[in-house]
């Protein structure tokens, strides 16, 4: 789990894995729950999200905690009850500790836009589908195309477009400019995401 506190107000980006259970999302069902269980625990903990990605190997956030203790309690409530979940599907028990998650502040308005673009272009540059928005379990409609109101657009960084020209038309151009598999390796790396996240078995 998140051991450290995040600051209060500030974005990271996060990586959730669960080690015990092959993939950790093992088909549809099951990242239909986990995503589910993540809308509704937002509000509770107080953490706005503003992408995220979901695939079967694990899940990529991007999130401001108004709290410091919001992230770590919101990965715990979601986490547990998708392990309960597992359990009763599956006979199988997912223990507190397999789960395992890896954060990265981010620093700057254009860092943010950045790593947003990164988690709703991973099915895209993994080859998984050939636009972004036929992936199911990102945020790349809502931001696109449409608000979704459990998501929250980063103030700061979709201000950064729409100063340039204005609203989601921006965005998605913006988006579609290129964002080539090299860059996003790089960015994965740091997160120590990138043999889990771009690998084939990701998205069998």
């Amino acid at each position: 789990m998140t051991k450290d506190n995040h600051l209060a107000g500030e974005t990271y980006v996060v990586l959730v894995k669960n080690h015990s259970c092959g993939d950790t999302f093992f088909d549809d069902a099951c990242l239909d729950y986990y995503q589910c269980r993540l809308r509704y625990n937002l509000t509770v903990y107080h953490v706005s999200l503003h992408a995220y990605c979901l695939l079967k190997s694990a899940a990529l956030l991007l999130l401001t905690p108004a709290t410091p203790l919001g992230t770590g309690r919101l990965l715990e409530a979601v986490n547990a009850r998708y392990s309960e979940y597992y359990e009763q599907r599956f006979r199988r028990r997912l223990t507190p500790q397999s789960w395992t998650s890896r954060s990265t502040r981010l620093r700057g308005h254009g860092q943010v836009l950045e790593y947003q673009r990164l988690v709703e272009s991973v099915p895209l540059i993994s080859g998984l589908v050939r636009h972004p928005g036929s992936h199911h379990w990102t945020s790349y409609c809502s931001n696109a195309l449409s608000s979704a109101g459990w998501l929250t657009p980063h103030r700061g960084a979709m201000g950064l477009l729409r100063r340039a020209a204005g609203g989601r038309t921006q965005y998605r151009e913006f988006f579609e400019s290129g964002f080539d598999a090299v860059r996003a390796s790089a960015l994965l790396r740091n997160l120590g995401a990138e043999g889990s996240i771009l690998s084939a078995r990701s998205y069998r």
